[in-house]
């Protein structure tokens, strides 16, 4: 009570004398006077609640009315340990509490009662303790079966939390020993038998304060039953579900299908036209048995039929469609799976050897076949298997072959001979070309070749088709010589020719001979004279055949000139006398293009000089006669360009 801040605890006295004065005083004063100061408490009761006692229900008897009460506070509030619920709410004092299943499973549960409304007081609780004791159970078989001619029934039943029985029945018999024991026996009349069935039904209840518990069991007086499975079968893994067709006769007419596999039954296993779905284990192992039971006979009835799994057999066939040459065949294999045996068969015509049965073995196409361009090859399994017949199926895609041909356009030897295809193919075109010459090749679709030596030569050609057919042809032809030719010539000046002309050959004979002048003008026959318009360059030639048509051609050049010039003619002597013969010196030869003449005395001295041809010496020098005489003349001239003449001599003047 020395600290400024101590708590005081009312006692109930406080609240019997309330309000209370509590007096705070100065204490070490030293010399000075104590003082002190109060202060005014009021102290009221605190709140109280009552939970109730503790109780004890039974798990089936429902709701627990509660019985709560509070003293100086505005109500109260319900709460749980466990995981019932209040009715109609938790701030009811009366309320009632409807157990949950873990407050039944752990057999109790605490009901906390807690004040609300506390002013300035703290709220108060308190406890109570539900005993929840469990319900008594009775459970029975739904349905039991008895043969016809059975006196009374002992019912198999099982009860829990159990002390007080009663049997009853819907029938006209009787309990032996008594209906309000457990194990009692129940005896049939006239009656039941005719009605065929009857009702037995038991309660029981203890002594917890619990709800009685009735369960019930038809009891079916009936013939036996005898079911029927079906028959042993083999079905295909891919098949699916397996329609069920069982039957039933006498008896409750109720069935159960079980099976020794992992599969199920659908809609129900209950029905005699149920689907079973086999599972992976059914698969795996390749056989399961189903067994039908009859269910609520009087006797036991069973069957049972055993189901082998076959897989679906597979047909591979190592081929791939294809392409195929007409005259060509295919080999064919086959993969089986689930099968031992094959037979082949196709769309068209052709044969398989060495046989249609025969895993391996080849497909010739036959006129069907190509005709239609195309064959479907089917392999089929034939093997039993529960699921049919495999197959896999191939196509073959006939294209023809082509037809080869060509033509030559000589067959000479040393000629270049032109070789032209005419190769044609009905289906798809020829896309390559392969000759042979002898051991000579080309791939050129139309070649030129030429033989160097006559006699027979071998001719192959080897077309192909885009698709890859081939075919060849080869043709001996017979290369024939060719003519040997020389020729020559003699020209008279200036433009006549005389020809010349020799041709052999090692077998046969020259059939003709014919000439090209090069002047737009020919001859035929050997050895011609010809005369040509003018001088100048020309090429003849000379184009010799033999008898088997080879041709040999001669070409040659030849080049026309001027004759060489005549040179001018000069008398030696001449008589300038007047009597009108030889009076003149000339100069003979013309004409010229160019012409200089001169006369020289025997001193040396021009006495005569002229630049025309058509002008003569007639003995004189400036109007003088000359004496007789020697003299020298010298002549400049052409006759044609670039062809000068230089000529000099001496002429006697005779008077």
């Amino acid at each position: 009570d020395t600290l400024l801040n101590a708590s005081y605890y009312p006692s109930f006295a406080d609240t019997l004398n309330s309000p209370i004065i509590l007096v705070l005083t100065s204490t070490g004063n030293g010399g000075c006077t104590a003082v002190s100061d109060t202060i005014l408490v009021s102290v009221i009761l605190g709140p109280t609640v009552f939970a109730g006692t503790d109780l004890t229900t039974c798990a089936n008897s429902g709701i627990v009315s509660l019985n709560g009460s509070f003293n100086n506070g505005g109500g109260l509030n319900w709460s749980t340990t466990g995981d019932g619920t209040f009715i109609p709410s938790t701030t009811f004092p009366n309320a009632f509490y409807s157990p949950g299943v873990l407050d039944t499973a752990n057999g109790g549960v605490f009901i906390i009662a807690t004040s609300t409304v506390n002013g300035t007081c703290a709220p108060v609780t308190d406890t109570m303790y539900i005993t929840i004791t469990p319900a008594p159970a009775v459970v029975m078989s739904p349905v039991q079966s008895i043969c016809i001619g059975v006196t009374s029934i002992s019912p198999v039943v099982t009860t829990y939390h159990s002390s007080l029985y009663n049997w009853a029945s819907s029938g006209t018999g009787t309990f032996f020993p008594s209906s309000t024991v457990l194990n009692t026996n129940y005896t049939f009349t006239t009656a039941d038998t005719l009605a065929g069935f009857v009702w037995l039904y038991l309660t029981v209840n203890n002594n917890q304060g619990c709800l009685p518990v009735t369960d019930t069991v038809l009891v079916l007086l009936n013939s036996p039953a005898t079911v029927f499975a079906g028959n042993d079968t083999t079905f295909c893994s891919s098949a699916g579900g397996i329609i069920l067709n069982g039957t039933s006769i006498g008896g409750s007419g109720s069935v159960i299908w079980t099976t020794s596999g992992d599969g199920t039954f659908t809609p129900t296993d209950t029905l005699l036209n149920s689907t079973y779905n086999p599972g992976v284990n059914d698969v795996s192992s390749g056989t399961f048995i189903l067994v039908l039971n009859a269910v609520n006979s009087c006797a036991s009835a069973i069957d049972s039929m055993t189901f082998t799994i076959q897989s679906p057999a597979s047909v591979l066939a190592s081929a791939f469609d294809t392409l195929l040459c007409a005259g060509d065949s295919v080999q064919l294999s086959v993969l089986l799976t689930n099968s031992t045996s094959v037979l082949w068969a196709s769309s068209g015509d052709g044969v398989f050897f060495p046989s249609d049965t025969s895993q391996n073995t080849y497909y010739l196409p036959g006129n069907l076949d190509l005709n239609n361009g195309s064959v479907v090859i089917y392999g089929l399994s034939t093997a039993p298997n529960a699921c049919g017949i495999a197959s896999d199926s191939i196509i073959i895609y006939l294209q023809t072959i082509p037809t080869v041909a060509f033509t030559y356009s000589s067959d000479c030897q040393l000629a270049p001979i032109q070789f032209t295809d005419s190769s044609f193919n009905i289906s798809g075109p020829i896309v390559t070309w392969n000759w042979l010459f002898d051991t000579d090749t080309s791939t050129v679709q139309n070649p030129v070749y030429i033989f160097n030596t006559n006699g027979i030569h071998l001719v192959s050609l080897l077309v192909t088709t885009s698709a890859g057919c081939s075919n060849v042809d080869t043709v001996a032809l017979n290369i024939n010589p060719t003519p040997t030719v020389s020729t020559s010539y003699t020209i008279e000046c200036p433009v006549s020719v005389t020809f010349n002309e020799t041709s052999t050959i090692t077998q046969g004979n020259i059939f003709s001979t014919n000439w090209s002048f090069g002047d737009s003008t020919y001859y035929s026959g050997t050895d011609p004279n010809h005369v040509y318009p003018d001088i100048g360059s020309y090429i003849y030639n000379v184009t010799v055949v033999s008898d088997s048509g080879c041709v040999t051609i001669a070409t040659d050049t030849i080049n026309l000139i001027e004759c060489p010039p005549t040179l001018p003619v000069m008398p030696t002597a001449f008589t300038p006398n007047g009597d009108g013969y030889n009076n003149t010196f000339y100069v003979h030869g013309g004409p010229f293009i160019y012409f200089n003449f001169k006369i020289y005395n025997e001193w040396g001295n021009i006495v005569f000089f002229t630049r025309d041809e058509l002008e003569g010496w007639d003995g004189t020098y400036k109007g003088q006669p000359q004496p007789t005489g020697t003299y020298v003349w010298v002549i400049d001239a052409e006759k044609t360009i670039d062809t000068p003449i230089h000529l000099s001599g001496t002429v006697n003047l005779i008077r």
